[in-house]
């Protein structure tokens, strides 16, 4: 008799994909998933370990799952980042990301010879973020200047979009899983020990995914990675690479790329080759990942960028093409930051038209080596400037969500 299983899933779009990956194996086996935790043979709990609330939750997860008879099975970010939280069980197996293989081996899945990998994923968009995709909310902060005129000429677009595509569900982001894994050491960062060395997807099956895509009706693909500008580096190409290789195959400009996650590193590394395919409009939106605004802030954060670089960049992205969509997040109460690094971060958001802005209460994992970086800043005053940025985006009209 074929076990049943419990599965759950949090955290990020490529966790997301891995966990449509694992649910189509368990059907291809004729594995039957229940929403009953409590009689399932397994509970597989893909959890996350970027920040504490997503942290809180799936330890909250685990512990409800353990009370209950059958194996509890650990997968995902946590692991590899935050492994003391996890509590000791007989029956629980920990098997981080890295490892993933060693699940399928466990529940002795066979592996489909031609198993096609899914692309669509579940977007933990806020309220307030959905929200902002309506004209109405736009029109609540009206302003009649260059930077409102571009919003709307946005959203018309998103509107124009949708209304040509007969079947919704081919206006929904379908995403291409380039790459896993990371090549920076980024201080506060602990998903390089979750998910490893880097792993690029060729050239040739990044292309027919795409081709796929596209003929199928769909419009709006995001390039998927944990560190999107390192594709290639581990098989002799380079991410302008791949972008010249998806141009080429679709030289009618079906798609619009999405970018989940762009570390500014190779933003300004590839500035030139980027600035061409902005310029000719081939991506609808980035999120530039830029964290800090103060130097010293981001030479503590090792992130390897001087924030000039990106003013520069993001002025020149912006200047090229307007409709750009361009988002960022930035982590407040990092080890060492003063007010006055704190203040460079609202300045440096005050120059762009930033779509969307995600802040961040800094968080200390076991593995990122900021847990050695001191003084540490005051939870009090770091909850603080949190609420001082969150006024300063409500004064700018800009959407944002705090974490």
């Amino acid at each position: 008799m074929k076990p049943t299983v419990y599965l759950r899933q949090f955290g990020c779009p490529m966790r997301s994909l891995n966990n449509q990956v694992l649910k189509e194996l368990l059907i291809e086996n004729d594995i039957k998933i229940t929403e009953d935790i409590e009689n399932a043979d397994y509970k597989i709990l893909n959890t996350c370990g970027f920040a504490k609330e997503t942290i809180d939750v799936s330890i909250k997860e685990i512990n409800r799952a353990i009370q209950y008879d059958g194996k509890t099975i650990v997968t995902g970010c946590l692991p590899g980042i935050m492994p003391s939280l996890i509590p000791e069980n007989p029956n629980l197996y920990i098997i981080p990301v890295k490892d993933i293989n060693n699940l399928i081996k466990l529940l002795k899945l066979e592996k489909k010879e031609f198993f096609k990998e899914p692309h669509y994923y579940q977007e933990n968009n806020s309220h307030g973020e959905n929200e902002y995709y309506k004209l109405k909310d736009i029109l609540k902060g009206f302003k009649a200047n260059k930077s409102f005129f571009h919003v709307i000429q946005r959203r018309l677009s998103l509107f124009v979009q949708h209304t040509k595509v007969k079947d919704r569900a081919l206006f929904k982001k379908q995403a291409i899983k380039i790459s896993e894994g990371c090549v920076l050491n980024c201080s506060f960062c602990g998903i390089k020990h979750a998910i490893g060395k880097l792993r690029s997807k060729s050239e040739e099956s990044i292309v027919a995914e795409y081709e796929q895509l596209l003929n199928e009706g769909f419009r709006n693909l995001v390039l998927l990675a944990d560190d999107t500008g390192s594709w290639g580096l581990d098989i002799k190409k380079t991410f302008p690479d791949l972008l010249t290789s998806l141009a080429n195959t679709d030289k009618s400009k079906k798609g619009q790329w999405f970018l989940q996650d762009l570390n500014p590193f190779w933003a300004v590394k590839y500035q030139k080759e980027l600035a061409y395919f902005i310029e000719d409009g081939r991506f609808f939106e980035i999120l530039f990942s830029v964290q800090s605004g103060s130097n010293k802030i981001l030479n503590l954060m090792n992130r390897k960028y001087e924030i000039e670089s990106v003013v520069n960049m993001l002025s020149e992205f912006q200047k090229l093409n307007p409709r750009l969509r361009m988002l960022s997040n930035f982590i407040i109460g990092f080890p060492n930051e003063t007010e006055a690094d704190f203040q460079a971060t609202l300045d440096f958001i005050g120059l762009f038209n930033f779509e969307f802005i995600y802040l961040m209460k800094y968080f200390e994992n076991e593995t990122g080596s900021s847990k050695d970086i001191y003084p540490k800043v005051d939870e009090e005053i770091i909850m603080e400037r949190i609420a001082k940025a969150e006024a300063y985006m409500k004064k700018r009209k800009i959407p944002f969500r705090t974490v």
